[in-house]
């Protein structure tokens, strides 16, 4: 005899907020990061009455990410060093020059 067996096709639930450290995980940013961001407004936070965690909303910290990937790549150490070192020569012969 063959059973059968009922599958259902239930869809994962996907959350629209999560916490900070949850955003901190997922995002590969720290905690301190995200808290920054969302002080400076650039990740959309819920307070819920009577519930004390922050949420962050996820649609937001993707944005972010996107945005941030959308963005060139950050000169290393050694390249910002040498680029303030060509400006202060720079200006060091703009001042003897006048």
């Amino acid at each position: 005899m063959i059973r059968t067996v009922a599958t259902s096709t239930v869809e994962p639930i996907v959350p629209i907020a999560i916490t900070i450290p949850q955003a901190a995980e997922i995002s590969a940013i720290g905690e301190t990061r995200i808290k920054r961001l969302i002080r400076e407004g650039r990740l959309v936070v819920y307070r819920p009455e009577g519930i004390r965690r922050t949420l962050v909303d996820l649609a937001s910290l993707r944005a972010f990410m996107n945005e941030s990937r959308s963005r060139p790549p950050r000169p290393s150490v050694a390249e910002r060093a040498s680029i303030r070192a060509a400006e202060e020569n720079a200006r060091r012969e703009r001042a003897t020059a006048a």
